[in-house]
């Protein structure tokens, strides 16, 4: 099963637009899973639910075994949530045991695209297994809250780095510092040690069995004490915590208005606004993203008196965004109208990154791009922004034909004019149809 999701995640590329992404090895996953049925019951009658489920592979491991009766994910990435559809449907063609597994199911397992703080329930999940690296206090707390709130739910398995079990570094014992994150009436049965994630030989984690008991813990005072201790810390941390869900509550629903107003008076004025504009390239590239799903991309609903900035031109792209035109300035790749890019030989869609921290700067395209002939042929990586392939490719006349051309034969953004804007503001939004020319800001 994991050697058909290799392949899968080969067609697909990428991994997402939001968050950190990894999977552990199959062997990890058998271990975890093994010590939930050793220690926590987990059984064929079981439910199980992963949060931060990514593309569904524990999932898919627990309805192969131990064959749980149904699985569910929750992940907050739209991306993830599309190819873990995806994913089950490949498994289905590809695999005739995983298919022949699922006819005894009661239901296909479900990936549910939601932030965990607004999940309400976890029912009817029996067991959880989640992955903490790079999670966020306030996402673990909203995971104690579930585990409090769910009486379906009798254990969970916390893969993450080492929980300290020394009172000069943390919490002298983990159930304390589970409960300094909001978890009641937990006890640790077990540590699964040595776990590795595909890809990474050096980094190693824990995976940490807990079940529900209300007696839960050593009857000595030390233990005592230290959960008294987490109990008076997560008091103070949800404060915290809920102070700064509202500050930045706040400050989005300033930022909300603030576009609103802009939107406003550009319809009057009858101009893209400046969010519409895009902004200056950063040079540091840090996000990783994903572009390989074409479902993603979508063609913007456009306004009547939105056709003024399409053009002829941005009009028959938008309605052949099905084929694939040769990148001018790539040799070797092709682009869509819906600014997916891949190798014209493999059809491998091109490994993306956004340009900001955030993951709101422009989308740019790593291409690898042979230079010279004969022994002296050798391969290098480039960054191409994939707004100006879709512009090369499918609007020559009204888009880049105003930009002059760069020294690698790409369009040049500082130089000109104009440069290449979002209609609808969205800069994952590379379609055709979305590109518009905006005066440059010097």
């Amino acid at each position: 099963m994991h050697t058909k999701m290799n392949s899968f995640e080969e067609m697909t590329g990428g991994t997402g637009i939001k968050g950190l992404y990894g999977t552990l090895t199959c062997l990890s996953i058998q271990l975890c899973l093994y010590a939930m049925v050793r220690k926590a019951g987990l059984r064929r009658s079981s439910v199980f639910v992963d949060i931060g489920s990514g593309i569904n592979r524990v999932l898919f491991h627990a309805l192969l075994y131990p064959a749980v009766e149904w699985a569910f994910g929750i992940e907050f990435d739209p991306v993830k949530v599309l190819k873990a559809v995806a994913a089950f449907d490949y498994l289905m063609q590809k695999m005739p045991v995983f298919k022949a597994a699922m006819k005894n199911k009661s239901a296909p397992p479900k990936a549910n695209c939601a932030s965990i703080s607004e999940v309400g329930t976890l029912s009817p999940a029996t067991h959880a297994f989640t992955f903490w690296v790079g999670m966020t206090k306030a996402a673990k707390m909203a995971i104690g809250r579930l585990w409090n709130n769910c009486p379906s739910l009798k254990a969970i398995m916390i893969v993450q780095h080492t929980m300290s079990t020394s009172k000069s570094k943390g919490w002298a014992f983990p159930e304390a510092l589970m409960a300094s994150l909001g978890f009641e009436n937990i006890q640790l049965v077990d540590v699964v040690r040595g776990l590795k994630m595909s890809g990474s030989a050096k980094d190693t984690f824990r995976g940490y069995v807990f079940v529900k008991k209300s007696a839960a813990g050593p009857k000595d005072p030390a233990w005592a004490a230290e959960m008294e201790r987490a109990r008076a810390k997560f008091e103070t941390d949800s404060v915290k915590v809920a102070e700064k869900e509202a500050k930045s509550a706040a400050l989005d629903a300033a930022r909300v208005a603030q576009l609103a107003d802009q939107a406003a008076a550009a319809a009057a004025a009858n101009r893209p606004t400046g969010a519409q504009q895009g902004t200056r390239r950063s040079s540091r590239v840090v996000r990783k993203t994903s572009l390989g799903v074409d479902d993603y991309f979508h063609k913007t609903d456009l306004q009547p008196d939105d056709d003024m900035y399409l053009g002829e031109e941005g009009k028959r792209a938008a309605e052949a965004e099905g084929k694939y035109i040769p990148c001018v300035h790539a040799e070797g790749w092709e682009v869509n109208a819906n600014g997916v890019v891949r190798n014209v030989e493999t059809k491998k869609a091109a490994t993306c990154r956004t340009t900001k921290p955030d993951g709101k700067g422009d989308v740019f395209a790593r291409l690898a791009l042979q230079t010279g002939e004969g022994k002296g042929a050798k391969k290098v990586d480039r960054c191409f922004a994939v707004k100006h392939l879709v512009a090369v490719a499918w609007r020559p006349e009204d888009l880049a034909a105003k930009i002059p051309l760069a020294q690698d034969g790409g369009l040049d953004r500082r130089q000109g004019e104009w440069r290449i804007g979002y209609i609808d503001g969205n800069k994952f939004n590379n379609s055709a149809a979305n590109l518009v020319l905006v005066p440059a800001r010097r």
